[in-house]
């Protein structure tokens, strides 16, 4: 009986260490943390619960719970159980909040934001705890700030701008200068044919004219008849081995035949075809805006901006030399505009969805307009105040921005390619999805605070493939 208790008593004590040791194995030691090899199988997925605003920005007051939504898929039981969520500040990589997702393969959990090293752009990630690797990075990041009164006033720009509510009307600027001269209009349509007059009196005879130049032979009947005869304007000069008939052309007599290379009565060209659209028409008169020469005749057009006619180095041609409506004074595509069609057509483009930004470096606005979709197109924009400006889509290719202040401007979707910020201070700036290739950031301040998302570094490289930033790639 005594032998039958002690085995009852060691199969139990024996349960308790197998379950103690199996439930020990979900959970990695802190010696572990970092030491183990990557999961080749271990997938999640993270989604910020917080609200967005209009502008699609997640904002939060300090000391508020960030909500994250995760779902993990772990087929080969690679995850564990101190595996982590944690908020990273993006600008010094500081970890602000944490939490071991525990037995859970699903589900919330809240992340305080109470730590004064908390205010920033927080990334929001999921850590395996034993390689110590981020396995996946919420789509945006938390924006944090201490201040409830900057949340108000970031969610109440975000909805100006996505609202479009139109500004009052500015005061009319001065007269500017008077325009150039307009090109030479197309000749007008001939006028109608008069009546006609009545008959004059007989007049004398006159004197007998001078004898005429003597007309090209005519085909001889018995060579037509043979089927050997050649063309107007030609004579037979002779005959080939097989019996065929010589041509040569006849330059004496009445040639007045528009089309065949010679310059004569009314013609005022001949390009040896009857052809209009290359410069001498159909009826060998020379068309407007070309120059022709020789015989035949070669016409070259002379490229006049402003006739409605995409010609030579032209881009566009709406039919005048105005500026600002698309096509240019000097017929070029001005930036953020797309032209079609002879005379050409131009629409302006603008807001969300409408295509990457054409940046031409025709007709800039320097000094005359800073904000979304600008053209400032290598403006000197040197000491300018740009606190917390809204730059989006706008064209800043090679400005001058030197002890610029960019303190919080946002540069979304801009290219600042070959840009200068030697001296600029760049606290908190935003470059989420700008193009700065070439662009000097040398000299500029506080470089370590912006924010890179989806970013082309000044090497050309992206700012994803390096943890989304950029420094170590700028020139």
């Amino acid at each position: 009986m005594k032998k039958a208790r002690w085995s009852w008593a060691l199969l139990v004590m024996f349960v308790i260490v197998l379950v103690v040791a199996i439930e020990r194995q979900s959970y990695a030691s802190e010696d572990d943390y970092g030491k183990g090899a990557p999961p080749s199988e271990l997938d999640v997925t993270l989604a910020v619960l917080n609200p967005e605003n209009a502008a699609g920005d997640i904002l939060v007051e300090s000391g508020e719970q960030v909500e994250v939504e995760f779902t993990v898929s772990d087929p080969l039981g690679e995850g564990r159980k101190n595996d982590r969520i944690q908020l990273r500040r993006i600008s010094d990589n500081k970890i602000v909040s944490k939490k071991n997702k525990g037995d859970a393969m699903s589900g919330t959990i809240s992340l305080d934001t109470k730590k004064e090293h908390a205010v920033g752009d927080l990334a929001v990630e999921y850590e395996h705890y034993t390689s110590k690797t981020i396995i996946k990075v919420a789509p945006k990041p938390v924006k944090v700030v201490s201040d409830p009164l900057l949340i108000t006033i970031l969610n109440a720009i975000a909805v100006l701008q996505t609202s479009g509510v139109e500004g009052p009307q500015g005061p009319q600027g001065p007269a500017g200068p008077a325009g150039t001269d307009g090109a030479v209009g197309p000749q007008g349509p001939m006028g109608l044919t008069g009546p006609q007059g009545p008959a004059g009196a007989d007049g004398a005879p006159g004197p007998q004219g001078s004898q005429g130049i003597q007309g090209p032979q005519g085909p001889s009947g018995i060579l037509t008849i043979a089927g050997l005869a050649c063309p107007a304007n030609y004579v037979v000069t002779g005959f080939q081995a097989d019996g065929s008939p010589i041509c040569t052309y006849f330059t004496g007599g009445n040639a007045d035949v528009c089309g065949n290379g010679t310059i004569s009565g009314t013609e005022t060209c001949d390009d040896g075809n009857t052809t209009s659209g290359d410069g001498c028409n159909s009826s060998c008169i020379k068309e407007i805006g070309w120059t022709c020469s020789g015989q035949p005749s070669l016409c070259v057009y002379a490229g006049i901006c402003g006739n409605g006619i995409i010609n030579g180095t032209e881009t566009c041609d709406d039919g005048n030399i105005a500026t600002a409506d698309g096509c240019s004074s000097s017929c070029k595509i001005e930036s953020n505009w797309t032209c079609s069609g002879q005379p050409s057509v131009c629409t302006p483009l603008g807001g969300p969805g409408s295509g990457p930004i054409v940046c031409t470096g025709v007709s800039a606005d320097c000094g005359v307009y800073i904000g979304t979709w600008a053209d400032l197109y290598e403006c000197d924009m040197t000491g300018e105040n740009l606190y917390l400006a809204y730059m989006d889509n706008s064209c800043m290719h090679g400005a001058i921005l030197v002890n610029a202040d960019l303190t919080g401007a946002v540069f979304y979707r801009v290219d600042l390619s070959n840009a200068d910020f030697t001296g600029a201070n760049m606290f908190n700036a935003d470059m989420t999805d700008a193009n700065l290739t070439n662009a000097n950031l040398s000299g500029a301040t506080n470089v370590n605070t912006i924010i890179w998302w989806n970013t082309t570094c000044p090497d050309g490289t992206n700012s994803h493939a390096h943890g989304n930033t950029c420094i170590g790639h700028l020139l």
